[in-house]
């Protein structure tokens, strides 16, 4: 559009009028032209200056609004990469209103979007110098164990964030090692969401350990991890309330495992295994844990290999029990 005019040439007078003009319009609610001016500024990019990133801190110290997503509804829609995601992150640094930030590639409602580990960075940089921003929603990328790393760090200077998604990208144990550390010095996360990852037992284990030192998070989703590791977690964390563990292969050994950790943990209220492998020596353990669990309100067993000897334990555990108020589950005939 005007990156043969204005920008292009930097005339940077008229440049930020111009850009003042499209910030006006953005608050609006012409969400569409943020990211036309996004690349723009991003094409304007010349070795050995700094024009570009100067123009994307003046259009974020513009700019009104709260919450940005990475499209919107009807016939457009605005794929979000790395270069767009580094020149946003540097709008961040100087913007003082944005609280919301949604770049999750869910292709039924938004753009086909390709963050991988150079944005990740970009946005974690940015991170530690916004004061606003309260979620960050990344899910649905290409985010790598790179990446998180780079958001770990992030998190250790942020003192805003309090929910940040990151489920169906690609990281692994040691991203999720990256992150368990962040976990430790971070005092505002309250959500994190790592589901449909490459997490596996040596991540858990790691995110576990984060979870004893951390005093904030609230819910926390990991997808395929190992339940062990969780539940050694569960025993010495004192603030976790929700743990959505649904859709795995955990079976009877690592129900066992959670309903160890329930019997000493004292804040968790709901926990999700639906969708997994557990079978009537997992329920029969699960109830046993019910009875001496006495802040639970919400289970959910459904859709996993439960039978009437399965479901006869945790009515006798209910029996025990005075806080659960939602249990799910299906008999398996």
């Amino acid at each position: 559009m005007f990156t043969s005019g204005l920008l292009a040439q930097k005339c940077e007078g008229a440049a930020k009028a111009l850009i003042a003009g499209i910030a006006t319009q953005v608050n609006l609610g012409e969400n569409l032209l943020l990211y036309v001016a996004l690349d723009c500024i991003y094409e304007c990019k010349i070795e050995g200056t700094t024009f570009d990133k100067e123009m994307a801190q003046f259009l974020g110290s513009h700019l009104k609004l709260q919450k940005v997503a990475s499209s919107r509804t009807g016939p457009h829609h605005c794929d979000i990469d790395d270069a767009n995601v580094a020149e946003l992150a540097g709008m961040l640094k100087e913007n003082s209103t944005l609280t919301s930030l949604k770049f999750n590639a869910d292709i039924a409602v938004l753009g086909d979007n390709q963050i991988g580990d150079v944005g990740a960075d970009a946005l974690a940089k940015g991170l530690k110098e916004n004061s606003t921003l309260t979620s960050l929603d990344l899910g649905d990328n290409q985010i790598g164990d790179v990446g998180a790393d780079a958001l770990a760090k992030g998190l250790k200077e942020n003192s805003t964030l309090t929910s940040l998604d990151l489920g169906h990208n690609q990281i692994g144990d040691v991203g999720a090692d990256a992150l368990a550390k962040g976990l430790k010095e971070n005092s505002t996360l309250t959500s994190l969401d790592l589901g449909h990852n490459q997490i596996g037992d040596v991540g858990a284990d790691a995110l576990a350990k984060g979870l004893k030192e951390n005093s904030t998070l609230t819910s926390l989703d990991l997808g395929d991890v190992g339940a062990d590791a969780l539940a050694k977690g569960l025993k010495e964390n004192s603030t976790l309330t929700s743990l959505d563990l649904g859709h795995n292969q955990i079976g009877d050994v690592g129900a066992d495992a959670l309903a160890k950790g329930l019997k000493e943990n004292s804040t968790l209220t709901s926990l999700d295994l639906g969708h997994n492998q557990i079978g009537d020596v997992g329920a029969d353990a699960l109830a046993k844990g019910l009875k001496e669990n006495s802040t639970l309100t919400s289970l959910d067993l459904g859709h996993n290999q439960i039978g009437d000897v399965g479901a006869d334990a945790l009515a006798k555990g209910l029996k025990e029990n005075s806080t659960l108020t939602s249990l799910t589950w299906v008999i398996i005939k």
